[in-house]
């Protein structure tokens, strides 16, 4: 479960907004006047955001699945940062792969094919059992990451029109943190103190 962090200044008391140590899934909605409004982006209102816990009936609400999502560039990745520069939180988006988008299958077979190999090799099965799940892990991801790859190229377009880059907006800073002492956007003073606040 993904933590929630928040920022407060111990000189001006500034409450930063709330962000996510993990990845937001997202979806391009075909017609943006369907999207339900407890899920409708707060600065996009063409972008449906997968909360969690909900993603799935939220993804189903909206007549997508995630493959279908993925492969139609509909997919987005959010994920929030503070800036180390100047304590601003800001959001980062891109098309992507939504995760297992095609199954688990395809890396289970990597698993077995790899595993057995080792196993034979090393005549241990403990080593082909470990092998084959570290083959599973580097399948997934290597998958979905040429899976990402090529829906950006195929839908450069929507790409470049909804992605924001790992950019402060306010200072241009490419150093973004998830926690720490950081500067307070408000008084400027290097007292905002960001700490775990909760789970989601």
């Amino acid at each position: 479960m993904p933590v929630i962090y928040q920022g407060h200044c111990s000189s001006c008391d500034y409450e930063s907004p709330t962000i996510s140590d993990g990845h937001c899934g997202a979806v391009i909605a075909h017609d943006p006047s369907k999207i339900s409004e407890y899920a409708v982006h707060p600065t996009d209102n063409r972008i449906v955001v997968l909360m969690h816990p909900l993603e799935q009936s939220i993804i189903e609400d909206h007549g997508y699945t995630y493959a279908s999502a993925t492969f139609q560039g509909r997919y987005l990745t959010i994920k929030d940062y503070f800036c180390k520069s100047c304590g601003h939180v800001y959001e980062t988006r891109r098309l992507s792969s939504a995760n297992l988008v095609f199954g688990c299958l395809p890396p289970l077979l990597v698993a077995i094919v790899v595993g057995a190999t080792i196993g034979y090799i090393r005549s241990s099965f403990v080593d082909g059992f470990f092998g084959g799940m570290f083959a599973t892990f580097v399948a997934w991801f290597v998958i979905d990451w040429l899976v990402g790859i090529g829906i950006r190229i195929r839908y450069a377009d929507r790409n470049r029109e909804f992605r924001i880059a790992r950019v402060c907006p306010r200072c241009g800073s490419r150093r973004a943190a998830t926690g720490g002492r950081l500067p307070c956007p408000q008084c400027k003073q290097n007292s905002m103190k960001v700490k775990a606040v909760g789970m989601s």
